[in-house]
């Protein structure tokens, strides 16, 4: 699913965008003390496109020198609901 998602045209150059975007906000957030920033994705069904991009985004962060951390809401409330394993 991850290669389909990928195969977009437009897919990245919108996650680079949207990745310099949350970079350059989070300086703000930096020098006023804050320790966190969230940031929420969804898209119609919320297993696949943001899943994808949830994690790339927060790959695009680490790899700017930012810690982050991706959890996935959805996903793991319905694992605690039917006692199975995420789908990612």
């Amino acid at each position: 699913m991850g290669a389909f998602i990928a195969g977009d045209p437009l897919f990245d150059e919108a996650l680079q965008r949207f990745g310099e975007l949350v970079h350059y906000l989070m300086q703000g957030y930096i020098s006023e003390g804050k320790s966190y920033l969230t940031i929420a994705a969804g898209c119609t069904g919320g297993r696949h496109r943001s899943v994808f991009f949830a994690e790339r985004l927060g790959e695009y962060l680490r790899n700017s020198g930012h810690k982050a951390e991706v959890r996935h809401r959805d996903i793991e409330a319905d694992a605690r609901l039917t006692g199975k394993g995420s789908s990612t």
